[in-house]
């Protein structure tokens, strides 16, 4: 390795021949205004020291950094041409800087001007060995580079270098215009005071090391540009070309790093590449890890080797970003099970994800399976959501997923065994803490919450062919307002600001609607909201505010809340099976328990709530020929299909779910008796005395 400094004239060979090349990997130009602004700025303080402006004696040098290069042979016989490992930021931007210059002062300084173009081309060449810096072909770089120092026409195309070109050329004009700068010296400022140290490597040096080391000025390298750039190096200049056609600009254009993974913050390609190796190694690694584990698990491979890891890694590219927009999947449950799955932000468990994505693209397991233990995620994640677990376990669990013990994906029920052991919260745990979970407190908690409503709103459709959606952007509104007014205040009594505090940004206290209709109930006093939520077309409201109560007060929430959570257990059941009266069934059980109901004069005797809502349903399954249309109207509650939690089946072989608290069992056997045409004042129930 060689390592000396040079000026700018010394690089661009002092109007020699020289040719510097860009390896296919390197990323395209990147500087924006403030990384020019930054130039142009040291460019000024730097002018200003040079003897012939500031009558000093000392010759200013101000060091950019460092030039990384490979000798790459001569062309044409004469030109000696370099690969560029590092610095080409800076180098794209100060040959910009000096183009910029010498179109301002072209007119009135042409021998200047022609001084500059012989630093930026090889004047008796043609083709891109004309041009001393050939950028890459990214964002048309190259395109638009070459046309800008040929002064030519400038195609279409994303690249910074003409923004670049167009913001220099801007201050070097006022700064002439202003006195601020004279255009021989601020050339001089350019040709010589601006230096880099010129790190020149042998081809068989490890130059990725080199390169590691280097603490250069400019656009700091993320983990992917590390991972480009040792690609680069390790390839045979003259594979570099094909391999990055055929199978690294694939990757990049299927994985675009711009783009952030859920709220993860990184790139869709670097949190590729660390769930690819959280995949292989069951460990997920530290971001800033992510090049070192690339390049460890790589160096002791051969050239063939390495581009046939390369190509493996592009085909889980190609598997990650079916994860990502399932939209392209082929089996429509497949997508619609990667669509819920994404709606919980859920990239940390992507590392197991990619490892069944590969089991079915090898067909080691149906598309069913993949749906079933799509589902099986998901029921672990909102249950583990629905009493705030810590998110943190999961990286560390799901690295290793795939190497637990028992797994077999062609059977799923190994999955639920194996999370059920993985902190998986029980139906008396989410019974305990979700009615109390503060659902309003961040930007990404609030989606889920709304992800939950939509979903109990859906079920409650379940067995219906009609489905009621919102007509417009979800949101979710406070029943008890955020700020209490004074209607609030009496409606609540003297201890409203307490229960306000304790219980408005609970669940019991939310529900979804639109944005306008979120407006129009805002600080309404509860009478009014009622109605309007009653009158609402989503059943998850209409449903529920069509009971019997008048108040909505912590006991009303909390009501409210018990009723949600059945929904959601009902919705994603506990991996381990529950037998017996259900936990909500025992629990809407008061001492003491109802002795009986009485619809039109008979007379059926219960013990537990339960029992009045199953002889209401009993009562009905005798008009048979109304059956279906209360069915029809009820698919929430009754159906042909057993229910999950609180089923009980009729005597006409349908079944009927139970699964509520007091208020709800009372409320639903109402609106059930009155659709069949039984008044209020036809039914009562008998309490047992206590």
């Amino acid at each position: 390795m060689k390592a000396f400094p040079k000026n700018f004239a010394g690089v661009f060979a002092n109007k020699g021949d020289i040719h510097f090349v860009l390896p296919h990997f390197q990323r395209e130009y990147r500087w924006e205004e403030k990384h020019w602004k930054t130039l142009w700025d040291d460019a000024i303080l730097t002018h200003d020291a040079l003897p012939s402006v500031s009558g000093g004696t000392r010759q200013p040098e101000h060091f950019l950094g460092a030039l990384v290069v490979v000798p790459d042979g001569t062309r044409n016989g004469t030109i000696p041409v370099h690969r560029l490992v590092d610095g080409q930021q800076r180098l794209t931007t100060i040959s910009l800087l000096l183009c910029a210059l010498g179109e301002v002062v072209h007119a009135s300084n042409p021998k200047l001007a022609q001084k500059i173009k012989r630093l930026l081309i090889n004047d008796d060449e043609s083709g891109d060995l004309r041009f001393k810096l050939l950028p890459t072909t990214k964002n048309h770089d190259r395109a638009i580079y070459c046309a800008l120092i040929e002064g030519k026409p400038v195609p279409d195309g994303a690249s910074h270098a003409a923004p670049a070109l167009s913001w220099f050329k801007k201050q070097v004009a006022g700064a002439l215009e202003a006195g601020r700068i004279r255009d021989e010296t601020f050339f001089e400022t350019l040709a010589a005071a601006f230096q880099i140290v010129w790190v020149e490597l042998d081809k068989d040096e490890n130059a990725y090391q080199i390169f590691e080391s280097l603490n250069t000025k400019g656009e700091r390298l993320g983990e992917v540009d590390l991972v480009r750039n040792y690609i680069a190096m390790r390839l045979p200049s003259q594979a570099q070309e094909k391999v990055f056609d055929e199978i690294w600009a694939p990757i990049e254009a299927r994985l675009d790093n711009d783009q952030s993974v859920g709220r993860s913050g990184l790139g869709e390609l670097t949190a590729f590449l660390r769930h690819f190796d959280a995949m292989q190694s069951g460990v997920l690694p530290a971001e800033r890890n992510i090049y070192a584990r690339f390049r460890d698990a790589m160096k002791t491979r051969s050239d063939a080797e390495f581009i046939e890891a390369l190509r493996e890694i592009g085909r889980y590219a190609a598997l990650y970003d079916g994860l990502l927009r399932p939209d392209k999947g082929d089996n429509p449950a497949l997508r619609e099970a990667l669509r819920r799955l994404n709606a919980l932000d859920i990239s940390v468990a992507y590392p197991f994800l990619l490892f069944v994505a590969d089991a079915r693209a090898r067909g080691a397991v149906e598309a069913g399976a993949f749906v079933e233990i799509a589902h099986i995620l998901e029921n672990y994640l909102v249950r583990r959501f629905l009493v705030d677990e810590p998110t943190h376990y999961l990286n560390k669990m799901f690295a290793g997923l795939a190497q637990s013990e028992g797994l077999d994906l062609s059977q799923p029920d190994t999955l639920r065994r194996i999370l059920a052991e993985k902190r998986y919260p029980s139906d008396g745990r989410i019974r305990q803490n979700f009615s109390r979970r503060e659902l309003y407190d961040r930007a990404a908690v609030k989606e889920k919450t709304v992800m939950l409503f939509e979903r109990i709103n859906a079920h409650l459709y379940s067995g219906s062919d009609v489905k009621v959606v919102l007509d417009g952007a979800p949101t979710l509104e406070h029943i008890l307002p955020q700020t209490l007014t004074h209607a609030w205040r009496e409606h609540l009594g003297e201890d409203a600001e307490a229960i306000a505090r304790e219980w408005k940004h609970t669940p019991g206290n939310l529900t979804l609607v639109t944005q306008s209709y979120n407006s129009s109930l805002s600080n309404a006093p509860f009478d009014e909201k009622k109605a309007k939520l009653v009158a609402h077309g989503l059943r998850l409201n209409s449903d529920y505010f069509a009971g019997d109560f008048d108040a909505w007060d912590a006991a009303a929430i909390q009501a409210r809340a018990s009723w949600l959570t059945e929904m959601v257990l009902e919705i994603w059941p506990s991996f381990v099976v529950e037998t017996g009266l259900s936990a909500m069934e025992k629990r809407a059980s008061p001492t003491p328990p109802p002795k009986a109901i009485v619809i039109r004069g008979e007379r059926i005797a219960t013990a537990y709530w339960a029992d009045a809502m199953r002889a209401v349903g009993e009562y009905l399954v005798r008009d048979k020929a109304n059956f279906l249309a209360i069915h029809s109207q009820f698919p929430h509650l009754i159906k042909q299909e057993a229910f999950e939690r609180g089923n009980y089946q009729l005597s006409n072989g349908w079944n009927l779910t139970t699964s509520w608290n007091k208020e709800m069992l009372m409320g639903y056997s109402k609106n059930l008796l009155r659709f069949h045409g039984v008044k209020d004042d036809e039914w009562s129930i008998e309490e047992k005395n206590a």
